[in-house]
């Protein structure tokens, strides 16, 4: 009799993020901008448009996804299965490729790209995918509403306006967070520490039961 795996099976153990974050502050001002450099066409709309997301069915076949382009949105789960791909995801954290060369994008001033010093200013939340040169939003991904318009820049498609990261007061990641305490972004953030502790009061439930 063949023994069913869980969804966390597939996932490499690694020491889950903290997802607190009191100071949130923008990104670095070392926005890499290379006006003498001969504007190269994009690749990212070629690169999306050949990146097919991963079904949920096709979880138990292969590695749970990582890249935050591919994976399966969290709603296209059957309910009852939610929390323990949300579990999974925590465990192993934000998808922050570093060791890679990222590639331009833009025009004459506008030729910038991604940088992985960005990471640190943000890391509890910040995802980047290489597949399609793009800012994600783990604790969004995680408890995010199909029909919540907020989902889009942060869950579906991806942020990569890097001239306007570095926009003062105006920055995007700074207005992805919000200001009011009850914004989309902190309450998912809140819904991973509750989900977080839940798991581990359970754990230590079961341990003493054992």
């Amino acid at each position: 009799m063949t023994t069913q795996r869980t969804l966390s099976s597939f996932f490499k153990k690694k020491e889950i993020n903290d997802f607190n974050s009191t100071h949130p502050t923008c990104m670095p001002s070392n926005v890499t901008s290379t006006s003498n450099v001969p504007p190269q066409p994009s690749k990212v709309d070629e690169r999306t448009s050949k990146c097919r997301r991963i079904q949920p069915e096709e979880m138990d076949a292969i590695n749970v996804e990582r890249d935050p382009r591919l994976r399966p949105m969290i709603w296209e789960f059957p309910l009852n299965q939610r929390d323990e791909v949300r579990r999974a995801y925590l465990k192993v954290g934000p998808y922050q490729s570093r060791n890679i060369t990222y590639p331009f994008s833009g025009e004459g001033n506008n030729h910038r790209r991604f940088q992985a010093s960005w990471f640190d200013a943000h890391s509890y939340w910040f995802e980047y995918s290489p597949k399609n040169d793009a800012i994600y939003c783990l604790p969004c991904y995680l408890f995010g509403r199909k029909e919540s318009g907020h989902a889009n820049a942060f869950i579906l498609n991806g942020f990569n306006k890097w001239k306007k990261v570095n926009d003062g007061v105006n920055c995007p990641l700074l207005g992805h967070i919000g200001k009011n305490p009850n914004s989309s972004h902190r309450m998912a953030v809140k819904s991973c520490e509750d989900l977080k502790n839940k798991s581990q009061h359970n754990q230590r439930l079961f341990g003493k039961q054992a």
